[in-house]
């Protein structure tokens, strides 16, 4: 898999551009990698300077990247560890193999000098995205749309770039300028992606970042997750949908069943259904992608294929956090881990994670009636992780409704935000209660 460098995406508008190699220093690039092989401290002095995207190599790019788990698993970087951990992910043909591997640490004479290495790389990245930017200004300046105020605008933007670019830290910017950017997110035009359950969309304005889903055991968390993503996909979108819960053969009868509102009874006893299945119901989800086994389950894996699907409508499930494959000997250490793996997944790749995790059982009847952030299983890392965490607690009452509750979110409302009904749960789909002043996210004016 080729990986996304920071100019694949550059407009060629004039000849001499056209020709012209991009900014960086792959003497520097070695040498950074070199020096963290000879002395693993050195990874400490370049990491809070560098990110494997500042390489403009796609070699290095992948190597660094490696180094990066190595040290966040405290394994020794070395020859050895290096190999290994390439050759499981795949990727060490595309590194360079192990001859390209001794070449990084015999060309590179000391350690000392990596953090002045790290700079120069990341200037490099600076006038990339310098160059970059100017491009886009030519293309603009040499397409014929767009009137002159939607010009003026983008212009704005792209300048504000430039400085950003050139200047060892984003420069500050007037209040002013972010205005227009708040008015296009209260408009929708930024909104995360539509679950299919209108109050939910029009008070969060959808699903995005890293969402943690909590609920007591046999409540139907697993079922809320299913439908959004089924809704996700039959709108076009890209679903990875890792299931260690539950299973193959369960989640698709819940589909299956879902998709064609039949009880599991219905679809074992009529065989109609079975004769269109092989073609509508892919054809109507696409993007629809399931993985039910451990060895599909690890972050690097999960990492690597959502990159192969960047700039989508993509959303990624995993069922449950507390059953994921352990990374970690002690439990809490694995779950922390995930947590974090997560994270940088969604800021490498800018895609929507939902994740479902187990509640305290011992407090299980506390939280059915008050949510709190503490009521997540092994909450330590989780509270810091999410962007939105969500609950599910009974309704007051004998209506046996389920109150969807947002217990921490980054970005907009928490408190109860939906009433959900079993009346459709036969067909494993939730129904979700109208409330006064609902609208779905694309009734917004």
């Amino acid at each position: 898999m080729r990986r996304r460098n920071h100019t694949d995406s550059i407009p060629r508008t004039m000849d001499q551009v056209e020709h012209k190699t991009p900014p960086h220093d792959a003497q520097a690039e070695q040498a950074i990698l070199g020096a963290v092989f000879k002395d693993n401290a050195a990874m400490a002095a370049v990491r809070d300077t560098i990110r494997p995207q500042d390489f403009y190599l796609e070699q290095h790019q992948i190597i660094f990247e490696a180094m990066v788990k190595l040290a966040d698993q405290g394994v020794p970087i070395d020859l050895v560890t290096m190999m290994d951990h390439l050759d499981s992910a795949g990727l060490l043909g595309e590194a360079g193999r192990v001859s390209y591997l001794c070449q990084l640490i015999d060309a590179t004479p000391t350690a000392e000098n990596a953090r002045h290495y790290a700079r120069i790389v990341r200037g490099k990245t600076k006038r990339r995205n310098v160059q970059r930017t100017i491009e886009w200004l030519q293309e603009i300046a040499l397409a014929d749309r767009g009137d002159e105020e939607e010009l003026e605008a983008v212009l704005s933007v792209l300048i504000r770039e430039v400085r950003q670019g050139i200047d060892k830290n984003p420069s500050l910017n007037f209040i002013g300028d972010f205005i227009d950017e708040a008015a296009e997110h209260l408009d929708g035009k930024y909104d995360g992606l539509p679950t299919g359950f209108p109050e939910f969309d029009y008070k969060l304005f959808g699903l995005a970042g890293l969402t943690i889903l909590g609920a007591a055991p046999k409540v139907g968390k697993s079922v809320w997750a299913l439908n959004v993503a089924l809704n996700v996909a039959r709108k076009g979108g890209v679903v990875h949908y890792y299931d260690v819960e539950n299973g193959r053969p369960l989640v698709m009868r819940r589909l299956l069943s879902n998709f064609y509102s039949k009880t599991i009874t219905q679809l074992k006893n009529e065989r109609a259904w079975q004769g269109v299945a092989k073609t509508d119901f892919p054809t109507a989800i696409p993007g629809f992608h399931l993985c039910t086994e451990h060895a599909g389950m690890k972050p690097d894996v999960i990492h690597r294929e959502a990159q192969k699907i960047e700039g989508k409508d993509v959303l990624i499930v995993l069922d449950s956090l507390q059953k994921l494959p352990p990374l970690e000997k002690q439990r809490r250490d694995s779950i922390d881990r995930w947590l974090r793996e997560l994270e940088q997944i969604k800021h490498d790749v800018k895609i929507t994670i939902l994740l479902i995790s187990e509640l305290s059982r011992g407090e299980k009847e506390t939280h059915y009636r008050n949510p709190t952030l503490g009521a997540f299983k092994e909450s330590g890392d989780i509270e810091y992780s999410m962007d939105m965490g969500l609950q599910f607690t009974k309704a007051q009452g004998e209506s046996g409704n389920m109150i969807l509750h947002c217990v921490a979110n980054r970005t907009g409302e928490s408190g109860p935000i939906a009433t959900y009904s079993y009346q459709d749960f036969k067909y494993w789909r939730w129904a979700e209660v109208p409330q006064r002043g609902g609208a779905g996210m694309g009734d917004r004016a």
